[in-house]
């Protein structure tokens, strides 16, 4: 999800109705008020500096694809193929929109213009994940299976890629389906979900002819 402009009001998913729809609800938490209802599952992904939501819409057809809900309401589709498409971003200029996708056969990190008119920019090279855009709009973070990688951002107009970084091991730490993780305003800081090893499954047990057992 994420914060409206003003800061009083969060986009969150529920699925109090029984499908997955968009809501806003207030910083204190009192009483949801429903934001869009259509067809399919809707989660929230970002905000962008314009106050549209990018937001994750499953299609019985094309799957998972990134729209936007601009604040007067309208909802148009931004990346809708027959792939997956998940984990958006959006720049802190608001010009572009990086997601990551499997159309290459594994999860890779793209970046397109927030119009949907322009070229796209392929950000990761060998696999990543959950792009993150700094807020001072310099660097862009990904992750690419045990690392957490940072690419310098020289320009959004339009988007100009530098150098990609390996900043440090984050193996310890859980992938996530929506957002890898989290950045702090100064660049500095990051916010993972941590794997606890006694957590994990160290072995698998098949039993074969439990019927007769149970019986």
């Amino acid at each position: 999800g994420g914060w409206l402009s003003g800061d009083d009001r969060i986009v969150i998913s529920s699925n109090k109705t029984g499908d997955w729809e968009l809501y806003t609800v207030p910083a204190n938490g009192s009483d949801l008020t429903p934001l869009l209802k259509q067809l399919g599952t809707q989660h929230p992904l970002a905000v962008a500096p314009d106050g549209s939501i990018l937001f994750m819409s499953n299609d019985p057809v094309t799957g998972n694809d990134i729209w936007t809900l601009s604040p007067d309401g309208k909802a148009l589709p931004l990346v809708a193929t027959p792939y997956v498409e998940s984990a958006a971003t959006v720049s802190a200029d608001g010009r572009y929109v990086a997601y990551q996708s499997n159309e290459s056969g594994r999860n890779e990190v793209y970046a397109i213009p927030f119009s949907g008119k322009g070229d796209r920019v392929m950000v990761s090279i060998d696999g990543g994940t959950g792009p993150v855009w700094a807020r001072d709009g310099r660097e862009l973070f990904y992750r690419a299976g045990d690392y957490l990688m940072s690419v310098d951002v020289r320009s959004t107009n339009p988007l100009a890629l530098g150098e990609r970084h390996k900043l440090v091991d984050v193996s310890g730490f859980e992938s996530m389906y929506f957002h890898e993780f989290h950045v702090s305003a100064d660049g500095q800081r990051f916010l993972f979900i941590r794997a606890e090893p006694d957590a994990r499954p160290t072995r698998l047990d098949v039993i074969v002819n439990w019927f007769p057992e149970l019986a």
